[in-house]
């Protein structure tokens, strides 16, 4: 979204202050998760009714993708890397146990 902002929207005098360094792979805008309380059927519920454009779904749309007809749903491998935004920031978390990170990785 940044390259998104800076590529589009700034103009050319100000981009040209700016020197890139380094652009990652995109990830994620925003994603939903559930408690594990949630049953895999409630889940497959909840998933197929944010994946699908009806009036029902529009003002969740509207609120959280505007420009978006439906929602569509993400792996875990998706999410893999993202633990990396915050670890080590003031408001994050630190994943210290490799073990946990390898468990991660296998599921």
């Amino acid at each position: 979204m940044c390259d998104k902002f800076f590529d589009k929207r700034l103009p050319e005098e100000e981009r040209a202050k700016f020197k890139v360094l380094y652009r990652s792979q995109p990830i994620s805008n925003q994603g939903i998760t559930v408690s594990s309380r949630v049953t895999e059927e409630q889940r497959r519920k909840i998933t197929e009714f944010l994946s699908q454009e009806t009036p029902a779904t529009l003002p969740i749309l509207k609120r959280f993708a505007p420009k978006a007809k439906e929602m569509i749903t993400a792996s875990n491998e998706d999410c893999d890397e993202h633990y990396r935004l915050l670890t080590g920031v003031i408001f994050g978390w630190e994943v210290t146990n490799p073990e946990y990170l390898r468990k991660q990785k296998a599921n």
